[in-house]
């Protein structure tokens, strides 16, 4: 899979930079509220608002994870209290406690 991921990446990152020296052309952009003309080349102006959007989208998702990533590790430091306390009542009593054998569960006996 990383593999595939690198020759992905390796494409589509040859393709902008085949359309970035193709266009390099200058192109005024003029913003709305603002009555002034930027002057950009053209692959900067196609390219930017790419950029912009991966970079907001991964912010996105990282802000939604957040209340997971959260949770996740609040349950984990509660599941090491609780294991070290089963440790210690199991110390205690004196006596290890029976664990059952484990079961392979893609293994079909016949």
């Amino acid at each position: 899979m990383k593999i595939l991921s690198a020759i992905l990446g390796f494409a589509v990152l040859s393709f902008a930079l085949s359309c970035a020296l193709s266009n390099q052309q200058d192109v005024a952009l003029s913003l709305w509220p603002f009555f002034a003309d930027i002057h950009v080349p053209l692959y900067l102006a196609g390219l930017a608002p790419l950029v912009v959007g991966f970079v907001a989208g991964g912010l996105w998702g990282w802000v939604a994870s957040l209340r997971h990533r959260f949770r996740s590790r609040r349950l984990h430091k509660e599941l090491e209290v609780l294991t070290n306390k089963i440790g210690e009542l199991q110390n205690a009593a004196g006596a290890q406690m029976p664990v059952a054998p484990r079961k392979n569960f893609w293994r079909i006996n016949k």
